[in-house]
């Protein structure tokens, strides 16, 4: 098992990050290599994903489903994926605080990998993890900063690690 956390500061208030987060087309377009993500209720959603892990690329057709929650707060997440390359499982906690006019995003994950791309190790995996992690939080700013009408850049703000 191989743990994740960090945290990220994101240019919008808790509410408006929590709408980010459960908005279907939102979310597509701020998870790296989603190719399809539909929502099949308030809870789950299904989702191809286009990634390479590790080295290892290939197609993981999934789920996310959010566990638990308290508006605009917390959620935690599970988040499970097959493909040619293995499977992933992942589980874990968002958690939003207002913080100087924007939102302080802290997350912690737990991802368990299994078949070809848990052979190349936890260091290399690691850093694969690390950058999914930044590319989606990067993209989730750009999606904030886009509603908020700011256009979409970055601001460097946010410290994933």
């Amino acid at each position: 098992m191989y743990e994740l956390s960090g945290d990220i500061t994101l240019p919008a208030s808790p509410e408006e990050i929590w709408e980010l987060l459960n908005d279907a087309s939102a979310l597509a377009r701020a998870l790296p290599g989603c190719e399809r993500l539909v929502r099949e209720s308030e809870d789950l959603y299904r989702a191809d994903l286009r990634v390479g892990l590790a080295g290892i690329k290939g197609t993981y057709r999934g789920t996310l489903r959010v566990a638990d929650r308290k508006r605009p707060e917390w959620m935690c997440l599970e988040i499970g994926g097959n493909g040619a390359g293995g499977f992933v499982q992942v589980s874990g906690t968002i958690r939003l605080q207002p913080s100087d006019g924007g939102t302080a995003l802290h997350y912690e994950w737990q991802i368990q990998v299994g078949g070809p791309v848990a052979m190349v190790g936890q260091r290399v995996l690691g850093g694969a993890a690390r950058h999914l992690v930044g590319d989606f939080f990067a993209r989730l700013e750009r999606e904030a900063r886009a509603r908020a009408g700011q256009g979409g850049g970055t601001s460097g703000t946010g410290a994933v690690g």
